[in-house]
């Protein structure tokens, strides 16, 4: 028997198939936030990508799994690993959430993504280790990781120091668009608008203050103005 049904109605198929990307989709967060977990509860003395010692006792709270994909995480891409998690739910969003885009048209756009992930992560994993190596003290490899420490050394080669700088920004500007489908200028435009509103609030603060000191100099004004009492 064919299972069409008038138009605006769902077929079997058309619930089963939701229930499988909600289920999936529910799946891949489950993951991602168990990779957020490892990561928050890393220690450079469990047995993992870097370091291993079988008699170390695993205090990881995902576990030997968990500390291995903490440990090689934080390896390559120091700091910036956390982003990992987050771009694998961001994902799963755009793959199976319900729109207008055919499945072929969002998986493109979703390898585009992650081309643009990547460019992005070279990119900030090279200036993290650049400018501000201090912030992963704790790590094998610093804020930025295997993967800035390779930057750097590949930038001061072919651009010298003082030349590294514009093709990270370069490389900003070719995946930051790939990354979120948005133009880089909406950075600009945010950051305009940022300091626009904290100038009006810095205007409305004044005001309100010149107001009050007006507002507190005007009866002394009256009652010198008044006239002196008559003497008896």
């Amino acid at each position: 028997m064919s299972q069409a049904t008038r138009a605006g109605h769902k077929t079997l198929n058309d619930y089963l198939e939701r229930a499988v990307h909600e289920g999936l989709l529910w799946l891949i967060i489950a993951i991602a936030a168990f990779l957020l977990l490892a990561l928050f509860s890393y220690s450079p003395q469990d047995p993992g990508w870097s370091y291993v010692d079988p008699q170390a006792e695993v205090t990881n709270l995902g576990g030997q799994l968990g500390a291995w994909f903490a440990d090689a995480a934080l390896w390559l891409f120091g700091v910036f690993a956390y982003a990992i998690p987050l771009m694998l739910v961001w994902s799963a969003w755009t793959i199976l959430r319900a729109n207008a885009e055919g499945l072929e048209s969002r998986l493109l756009w979703l390898i585009l993504r992650w081309i643009g992930f990547l460019l992005v992560m070279i990119a900030l994993t090279t200036l993290a280790s650049l400018y501000v190596p201090h912030w992963g003290q704790e790590l094998a490899n610093g804020s930025g990781g295997a993967l800035g420490l390779f930057g750097i050394q590949e930038l001061n080669a072919l651009f010298g120091k003082g030349g590294a700088l514009l093709p990270l920004i370069g490389l900003l500007l070719i995946g930051f668009p790939l990354l979120t489908r948005r133009s880089p200028l909406i950075i600009v435009d945010g950051v305009g608008g940022l300091v626009l509103f904290i100038v009006s609030l810095l205007h409305q603060a004044a005001e309100r203050t010149i107001g009050t000191r007006q507002e507190e100099t005007e009866p002394d004004d009256a009652e010198d103005d008044q006239p002196a009492p008559p003497p008896p």
